[in-house]
């Protein structure tokens, strides 16, 4: 693991570092996300779930580090693209599988989320805006398994769409 001079490093990075925004407590569900492994691993109540190969942040764009609370699954998530996504051309969307967050969302930190929509060819390389990304295969499995562990409550479909559902047992992303 390469480190850097914290002069160099993103303010966002910063504050993830300092624990601003950070998770507090303990969790029963961990979702660590190993940046120099490009994997997702999902550990709940101290018993190994699945794993992923997953697409995260690129050197322009890292992914922040630290522990963040997760309250909401999404499935069939609306778009609203960022700043940076904006530059590039991207274009709000109405809840779709087949947006650019793909099957679904897990919002962690400000604009930050776990998400689909990741073409395979992407998993294993740090090339998004900083979200950690998995293809829409993986996201499906990730969410029968969250639901067949009770992790995850009935749901809620929003007036746009989208499925909303709440993590049963404290959460958090762990990202390294």
């Amino acid at each position: 693991m390469h480190t850097r001079p914290l002069q160099h490093v993103p303010m966002i990075v910063l504050c993830a570092l300092l624990g601003l925004g950070a998770a507090s407590g303990s969790a029963d569900v961990v979702f660590e996300v190993d940046l120099e492994r490009s994997e997702l691993r999902v550990v709940a109540s101290g018993v190994r779930g699945p794993s992923f190969r997953v697409a995260t942040g690129s050197p322009q764009h890292p992914t922040p580090i630290g522990d963040f609370k997760v309250a909401r699954w999404i499935g069939n998530p609306t778009y609203t693209p960022g700043p940076e996504a904006r530059r590039r051309g991207a274009l709000p969307m109405g809840a779709s599988e087949e947006g650019p967050l793909g099957f679904a969302k897990m919002p962690f930190f400000k604009a930050f989320q776990v998400h689909g929509g990741a073409s395979r060819y992407a998993i294993g390389i740090p090339s998004t805006l900083g979200c950690v990304q998995l293809t829409n295969d993986a996201m499906r499995e990730l969410s029968h398994w969250l639901a067949d562990s009770g992790i995850l409550d009935q749901g809620t479909v929003s007036a746009q769409g989208e499925r909303i559902h709440a993590f049963v047992r404290p959460a958090v992303i762990r990202i390294r």
